[in-house]
C-alpha cells in the first residue's frame, strides 16, 4: 500500500523542510510526496533540493494558486491513498498514516477525518480544533446552513477511488468541499468516517493566506459556489431552519425575486460579514446584486469573442483576481453587467455549455438566451 501525499507550496522555506521530513518518517507503509513549487520567490527549490529520497517527486510551475498546485500534483500521483498535506504544517508522528490506512480498510470506507492539533510558528502545541463527529448526507443542509464553511476541514485523506469519484472535481477543480458529489442530479457524500486519533497538526501563523485580501476573494469564490449549488437542493427559508439563518433574511422584502434567489442573496451577504470582507472590489458587489435585483438587460455576445475566450474553473480564481482580469474583458464584461442586477445573455447555441461554466466560475447570477 502507498500513500500519494500531494503538498503545494509558495514561498515557505521556513517550515517547507520539516513538512516533508514528517512525512518521510512515516513506518510501515510506502509514501510519496508530490511537491509542487507554485512558482515562490524564496529559497524553496534549495529546500526541496537537499532532499535525495526517492520518495520526493518535485514539480515548478509559474504561480497560479494553490489548487493550480493541487491539480499539477493530481497528475504524478501514483498511490492507492491520496492526502492534502500544505507545506506548512505536520504529520502527528510517524505512525499517522499506517493508521489512517487501517481504519480505512478495517472499516470499508472511502477516507477519514479527524480533529486537528494546532501548532504555533515555533511548533508548539495549542491544543485541538475539534470537528464533528459523524457525517451523513443530511450535513449537506448543515454544509448550507454554516454558508458553505467546511466544517471538516479541506485535509482529505481518501482512497485513489474516492479522489477521482469526488475530490478531483468538487474540491481541487471547483474549490468546494470535497466530500460531497452530485450523482444524477442527487446530492451523494463520500463514506467518510471520523477517527478519534488525530493526523494532522495544523499550524497557526499570520501568514496563513485566509488573512490576506487576495485569500479572502479565493474562500469567498469557492462558498459562494456551494451555496449556489445547494440552494438548488434546499430551501432552508422555512421553519424549522430560519432561526439558524442570518437576521438580515427576515427583513428584506421578496419584491420579484425568486425564493431561490432570495436564498442565496441573503447568505451571501451574511457571508461578506462572516470573512470581514469589504466591498471594495467590484466582483462582491456584482455577485450580490445579481440575485438582489433584476436588470431586464439583454446582453448581446460575439460568437468570435466567446469562442476565444478560455473556460476559468474554480481552481483559477487566486490566478484570475491577480493576473488575468484585464485579459478576460468577456468575464470583466459580465462582472460589470452584474452590478445593475440580474441579466440576460444571448449567446450561439454553440457556446451554451461553455456560458454555464463561466457562469458558475463567477457565481453570477444571469438567464442565458440561446440561439
Amino acid at each position: 500500500m502507498k500513500v500519494s501525499v500531494l503538498m503545494p507550496t509558495y514561498n515557505d522555506e521556513k517550515y517547507l523542510g520539516e513538512a516533508i521530513e514528517s512525512v518521510l518518517v512515516q513506518e510501515g507503509i510506502d509514501v510519496e510526496v508530490v511537491v509542487v513549487n507554485d512558482g515562490s520567490t524564496d529559497n524553496t527549490d534549495e529546500v526541496i533540493k537537499r532532499f535525495k529520497s526517492r520518495k520526493i517527486i518535485y514539480v515548478k510551475q509559474e504561480n497560479k494558486g494553490q489548487l493550480n498546485a493541487l491539480f499539477t500534483a493530481s497528475r504524478y500521483l501514483t498511490g492507492d491513498f491520496v492526502c492534502l498535506f500544505h507545506s506548512d504544517d505536520l504529520i502527528v508522528n510517524k505512525n499517522s498514516f499506517v493508521k489512517n490506512v487501517d481504519f480505512i480498510l478495517s472499516n470499508n470506507l472511502d477516507g477519514c477525518y479527524g480533529d486537528y492539533v494546532k501548532i504555533d510558528e515555533t511548533g508548539n502545541e495549542k491544543g485541538l480544533l475539534e470537528v464533528p463527529k459523524r457525517l451523513k448526507t443530511q450535513d449537506t443542509l448543515k454544509l448550507l446552513l454554516l454558508k458553505g464553511s467546511n466544517f471538516i476541514g479541506d485535509h482529505f485523506f481518501v482512497t485513489r477511488f474516492a479522489f477521482y469519484k469526488s475530490v478531483l472535481t468538487n474540491y481541487v477543480i471547483w474549490n468546494m468541499p470535497y466530500w460531497f458529489y452530485k450523482n444524477k442530479n442527487q446530492l451523494k457524500i463520500l463514506n467518510l468516517k471520523y477517527n478519534p486519533e488525530p493526523w494532522y497538526k495544523y499550524r497557526v501563523h499570520s501568514e496563513n493566506y485566509v488573512h490576506s485580501e487576495i485569500g479572502k476573494l479565493e474562500i469567498f469564490n469557492g462558498v459562494a459556489r456551494t451555496i449556489v449549488t445547494l440552494s438548488n437542493y434546499y430551501n432552508v427559508i422555512p421553519l424549522p431552519y430560519q432561526k439558524k439563518l442570518p437576521v438580515q433574511l427576515y427583513k428584506l422584502p421578496f419584491t420579484n425575486r425568486s425564493l431561490k434567489e432570495f436564498q442565496v442573496y441573503a447568505l451571501l451577504k451574511s457571508l461578506l460579514k462572516k470573512y470581514s470582507i469589504k466591498k471594495q472590489d467590484p466582483y462582491f458587489n456584482a455577485v450580490l446584486n445579481s440575485y438582489r435585483f433584476k436588470s431586464n438587460e439583454l446582453v448581446n455576445l460575439d460568437p468570435e469573442e466567446v469562442k476565444s475566450i478560455p473556460i476559468l474553473l474554480g481552481k483559477d480564481a487566486r490566478l484570475f483576481f491577480t493576473k488575468l482580469r484585464e485579459k478576460f474583458k468577456l468575464y470583466e464584461n459580465l462582472i460589470e453587467k452584474a452590478t445593475h442586477g440580474k441579466f440576460t445573455v444571448c449567446v450561439d447555441k454553440r457556446f451554451e455549455r461553455k456560458l454555464n461554466s463561466i457562469r458558475r466560475f463567477l457565481n453570477i447570477n444571469f438567464d442565458i438566451r440561446a440561439g
